[in-house]
Formats: C-alpha cells, sequence, structure tokens
C-alpha cells in the first residue's frame, strides 16, 4: 500500500504588472508594447504544510514564448522572512523588470520558468505573462448544457469568451471538461458579412479557409497567421480583423469540437440552426446570421 505524505508546495499564482513609471508606460496592469515594467511574482502554497522556512524563486526564461522581450535582473525573488502558509497567497518583494518589444501583439505571452525553494525543500513550475492583456469578456449567449456531447467526444463545450484592441481578436472556447492538446480537433466558425471562415485545428496546428463543409484557402495572404493556445479546458484563437473583412464592430463565433462518427463533430455551440451536420444524410449547413454577436470593440 502507498502513504501519502503530506508536504508544502508553492506555486506560481500570478503576477503584479506595475506599468506606471516608464515614458510609454500607461499604467493599465497589462505589459503593452514598447513598456518596461516591473513585475512582482505571487506563489500560492496548495500543500499540506507551511513552508520549512523563508520562500525564495528563481526566474529564468522557458521555451514556447511568442513575445519579444528582454528580462533583468534580479532573477531571484524573495517573499519575505516568514514561511509561506498552507493555502496562503503572497507576491514577492523584489520586482524582476521586463522590457517588451515595439512589435508584440495582443496575446502574445512569456513563458518564465520558476525555481522555488525554502529551507533545503525545492519545487519547480512555470508562469505565463500575457502581453498586451485585456481583460476577457463573457459571449452574449448561454452556456452550452453539459453532458450533451456525442458518445466518444472528450470536448463538451461550455461557453466562450473574447477581447480585442481593434487590430486583433481572441476568442475562447471553454470546455466543462480537461482535453488533451495535442489530439484536440476544434473549429472556430467566424461570419463576417458576407463571408463565413473557419479556423480549423486538430494537435494545434491552426488551418484558415473559408467556407463551411470543404472550405477553400483564402485568396490573399494572411496579414497575421491565426494562432490557437491551449490549456487543460480551454482553447483560444487569435487573429487579426483585417483578415475577414471587419467592417464594423461586430463578428458572429460559433464552435465545434471532435470528431464523431456520423455526427461529424462530437459537440456544437450554438447548435441547429447555427451550426448542422448530419454526415449520413450528407446533410450540413452554416448559418452565420444564427451564431453568437460579440461587439468586439474594446471598452479601456
Amino acid at each position: 500500500f502507498t502513504v501519502d505524505v503530506p508536504y508544502a508546495h508553492p506555486v506560481v499564482a500570478g503576477f503584479v504588472i506595475d506599468d506606471s513609471a516608464c515614458p510609454t508606460c500607461n499604467d493599465n496592469g497589462y505589459i503593452d508594447a514598447e513598456e518596461q515594467v516591473q513585475v512582482r511574482l505571487i506563489a500560492l502554497n496548495d500543500g499540506a504544510f507551511d513552508t520549512g522556512g523563508p520562500l525564495t524563486a528563481t526566474l529564468s526564461v522557458g521555451t514556447g514564448s511568442t513575445a519579444d522581450f528582454t528580462m533583468s535582473s534580479p532573477s531571484t525573488v524573495s517573499f519575505g522572512s516568514a514561511p509561506l502558509a498552507v493555502g496562503e497567497t503572497r507576491a514577492s518583494e523584489d520586482a524582476f523588470t521586463v522590457s517588451l518589444g515595439a512589435g508584440a501583439l495582443m496575446g502574445d505571452s512569456i513563458v518564465l520558468d520558476v525555481s522555488f525553494a525554502s529551507a533545503g525543500d525545492a519545487w519547480t513550475d512555470d508562469g505565463l505573462l500575457e502581453a498586451v492583456g485585456l481583460d476577457w469578456l463573457p459571449c452574449p449567449w448561454d452556456d452550452d448544457p453539459e453532458g450533451d456531447v456525442a458518445p466518444g467526444g472528450v470536448i463538451d463545450i461550455k461557453g466562450c469568451s473574447y477581447r480585442s484592441d481593434t487590430d486583433m481578436l481572441q476568442v475562447r472556447m471553454e470546455s466543462y471538461t480537461e482535453f488533451d492538446p495535442n489530439t484536440a480537433f476544434v473549429d472556430f466558425f467566424l461570419y463576417e458579412t458576407p463571408e463565413l471562415y473557419v479556423v480549423e485545428s486538430v494537435g494545434g496546428f491552426p488551418d484558415f479557409e473559408i467556407g463551411c463543409v470543404f472550405p477553400d484557402d483564402p485568396l490573399e495572404p494572411l496579414s497575421v497567421i491565426p494562432r490557437i493556445d491551449f490549456t487543460p479546458t480551454t482553447a483560444t484563437l487569435r487573429f487579426a480583423l483585417d483578415d475577414i473583412n471587419a467592417l464594423g464592430n461586430n463578428v458572429q463565433v460559433a464552435f465545434a469540437a471532435g470528431s464523431c462518427p456520423g455526427d461529424y463533430f462530437c459537440d456544437l455551440y450554438p447548435g441547429s440552426p447555427a451550426l448542422f451536420f448530419d454526415l449520413l444524410n450528407a446533410q450540413a449547413s452554416c448559418d452565420g446570421t444564427e451564431f453568437i454577436p460579440i461587439n468586439w470593440l474594446p471598452v479601456f
């Protein structure tokens, strides 16, 4: 038999960003292009014991960053002289400096490797700093019913959220269930009158096309290559509004996930009449006027 041994376990809980001091800073709490900001690390002890002594963390640049940035000392930050108690969240006393390049786009990210230490114990985690961030807004639509995914489906779509800086639009599909990003099959449908676009991803490699069933490649090259980022319960698409010829400030969106025989997709959001697929009877339709309408004009 096995016995679980209780222990302390500090993890990255987030960051505090101070962008109030540099000449190009706008004091909005995010790292924007051409800003040099001060960042403090937030740690959470989600273990069963307090740390054995004071907690420190050493930071280094991880792999997978999409932003152009530089990070300055100190590389090691302290969380004060007291141990980090069970369930406690605390920001570091020291700040490190991050400078973001001029070409940063909304949704770019900085991956940091974090090594915690206390009283001879050591732990590792990673943290994600979002560049050019904005608050996420919920889609103006009721959540999809839980459990309506077809048999064999892994992703049970829950709902969506979005944000935009008027150049880029990010749309996030949320799932009730966890899934493996390496095998995820997701489709984002975008309707901008009179055209229907679809961005499909199998295993994290997005393909931007025009049309509903058996879509075509766009005639013009894209200004920004679409990107889909995953967590265990979300898939987030980022694309340039110019690439769907957005003329107003509204775009209609819909989502599909999983590959199930006969149904084609395992879950749709919203379902018919917005999206309908019945491959056994050779029927399929995408009605963009019934998609979820989002007003992407940001509120600063």
